[in-house]
C-alpha cells in the first residue's frame, strides 16, 4: 500500500494546544465552530496522549542553561562588563526573535504523520508507527531536548505527534558556554548545511523524514513522495471543505439561473445582480488556487514555517468571507422568487372570466422577458 508522509519542523509552538489545557481546547472549537458551524476542531470524546511533558518553558530553560548563565554573568561582572549581564535568558531570547527575521527561536517543534484523510492508514498500524518514531526522537538527537511529546487522535486531519524540543548547543566559545543554537546543536549531531538554499534545518528534517519512511516500509508500507504537478491529493480539511462549499454555491447558482421561466420568474434586476456577484466570485478563483498551490508546495518541501500556514488560514479566512457574501446573494435572489398566480387574484380573474385573457397577458411578458435576459 503506498501512502504519503509528513515531517514539518517549525518555531511556532503553542504548548497549551499541545497539552489540550481546557482553555485553549474550549477558544479553538469556538474559532473553528463560527467557520464551520455543528463542527469541532477537537473532540475532547477521544483520545490524546502525553508521552513527555517536562514543565514549563522557564522551568526547563533553568535546568538546562542556569549554570551556563550563572558563569557567564560572573565572568562580565568581574571583568567590568556588567551590561552584557544576562537577567533572564528565556526572556532574552523571545526579544531578539521579535526584532530579528535570523533570530533564535525559545523553542521549536516537529509534528509527524502518516496517511492523508484520502488515503489513510490503518489505526492501529498508523499509531505504532508514529510511536516508534517519537520513542527514538531523543536518542537521535541528543542536542535537541524535548520539552512536550503528544501524540493527538482527537483533532481534525488525522492522528499525528507533536514533538516540542530546545536546541541545546555545548562547548561553546562565543558567549555562553551552553546555549539555544539550532544551527550549532545539530552541527554537533553532524548536520552542516552550505548556509544558501540548503540548511541544516532542511537537512535535518530530511533526515527524520527518512526515518519515518524507514519505519513505514519496515510496516509494509511504500512511501509515495509527491511531486510537483502530480499526486497533489493530500488537502488540509480547511480546503477541502471550502473546495466542497464552493461547488455546492456553483451548483445553487446554476440550478437558479436555468429554471424555466413559465414556472418561476426572477426580476430582470436580480439576474444581473447575480451575474454581477458570479463575475467577482471568478475573479477571486486566482486566489484559492493560490492557496492550493502554496498548500500543496508546504507539504512537498515540508520545510514552510507555522508563520506561512497561519497566512494561509487568514487568507482561507477572507476567502470564507466572501463566499458567505456570495451565500447571501444568492439566498436572497431564491427569496425573492415571484409566483405567477397568487390565489386572491385567480378568484378574482375567475369570478370575472377573465382567466384565458391572464394567462395570453403571462405569456406575452414571459416572452419580453426572455428575449432581455438572451
Amino acid at each position: 500500500m503506498a501512502i504519503t508522509i509528513s515531517t514539518h519542523n517549525g518555531s511556532t509552538v503553542d504548548l497549551a494546544h499541545d497539552l489540550r489545557e481546557t482553555w485553549r481546547i474550549e477558544k479553538e472549537n469556538k474559532a473553528w465552530a463560527e467557520r464551520h458551524p455543528g463542527e469541532l476542531r477537537i473532540d475532547t470524546s477521544k483520545e490524546h496522549v502525553v508521552l513527555i511533558n517536562r514543565g514549563t518553558l522557564s522551568h526547563v530553560y533553568k535546568e538546562l542553561f542556569g549554570e551556563a548563565l550563572k558563569e557567564y554573568n560572573e565572568k562580565q561582572i568581574s571583568s567590568g562588563k556588567k551590561d552584557r549581564v544576562i537577567k533572564n535568558y528565556l526572556s532574552e531570547i523571545k526579544a531578539k526573535e521579535k526584532s530579528s527575521k535570523n533570530a533564535k527561536h525559545p523553542i521549536y517543534e516537529l509534528i509527524t504523520q502518516v496517511g492523508s484523510m484520502y488515503n489513510p492508514v490503518p489505526e492501529e498500524d498508523e499509531e505504532k508507527i508514529l510511536m516508534e518514531h517519537a520513542k527514538g526522537f531523543e536518542e537521535r538527537n541528543p542536542h535537541l531536548h524535548v520539552v512536550c511529546q503528544v501524540l493527538h487522535k482527537d483533532e481534525k486531519g488525522g492522528t499525528h505527534i507533536h514533538t516540542a524540543y530546545i536546541p541545546v548547543a555545548t562547548e561553546q566559545k562565543r558567549g555562553m558556554k551552553v546555549q539555544n543554537s539550532l544551527t550549532a546543536a545539530l552541527k554537533q549531531q553532524g548536520i552542516v548545511g552550505d548556509k544558501s538554499s540548503v540548511t541544516a534545518q532542511m537537512l535535518w528534517e530530511k533526515q527524520e523524514n527518512k526515518v519515518l519512511e524507514d519505519i513505514c516500509n519496515k510496516y509494509g508500507y511504500l512511501v509515495e513522495h509527491t511531486m510537483a504537478g502530480k499526486k497533489a491529493e493530500h488537502l488540509s480539511v480547511e480546503e477541502y471543505q471550502l473546495n466542497k462549499k464552493i461547488n455546492e454555491k456553483q451548483n445553487e447558482f446554476n440550478a437558479i439561473k436555468d429554471l424555466p421561466l413559465g414556472s418561476v420568474i426572477v426580476k430582470k434586476g436580480r439576474i444581473e445582480q447575480l451575474e454581477k456577484t458570479e463575475k467577482k466570485y471568478q475573479k477571486e478563483k486566482p486566489l484559492i488556487e493560490k492557496a492550493k498551490k502554496e498548500l500543496i508546495l508546504a507539504e512537498q518541501t515540508r520545510g514552510a514555517t507555522r508563520r506561512q500556514a497561519e497566512k494561509l488560514a487568514k487568507d482561507q479566512a477572507e476567502l470564507d468571507r466572501r463566499r458567505a457574501e456570495y451565500d447571501a446573494e444568492v439566498n436572497e435572489a431564491a427569496n425573492r422568487k415571484v409566483a405567477l398566480v397568487r390565489d386572491d387574484a385567480m378568484r378574482f380573474i375567475v369570478a370575472r372570466g377573465l382567466l384565458d385573457d391572464f394567462w395570453a397577458w403571462v405569456q406575452e411578458c414571459v416572452e419580453k422577458i426572455s428575449a432581455k435576459i438572451r
